[in-house]
């Protein structure tokens, strides 16, 4: 689990880490692109938006229901390739 110390790192390095993932992204596209390249676009923007809603929460209730909906979502996936 992040400390809170690496939350106010993140916090404070924002832009870095929002670039990290775009030049990610660009790299995925030019590499694979078509629908890969949308589904990793969309599995970065919910990366992004599962780590800031983690590192903003301070209940561990919403985090672990955040967890179980990520464990779900990642059932129901393998089941459509299955």
């Amino acid at each position: 689990e992040i400390t809170d110390a690496g939350r106010k790192f993140l916090d404070e390095h924002k832009d870095v880490v929002d670039e990290i993932f775009e030049r990610a992204q660009d790299a995925v596209e030019r590499a694979l692109g078509g629908a890969m390249a949308e589904m990793n676009r969309a599995v970065g923007r919910l990366v992004k938006t599962v780590y800031r809603a983690g590192w903003r929460s301070r209940d561990e209730s919403t985090r672990k229901q955040i967890a179980e909906r990520l464990e779900k979502a990642r059932q129901e996936i393998d089941a459509l390739v299955a």
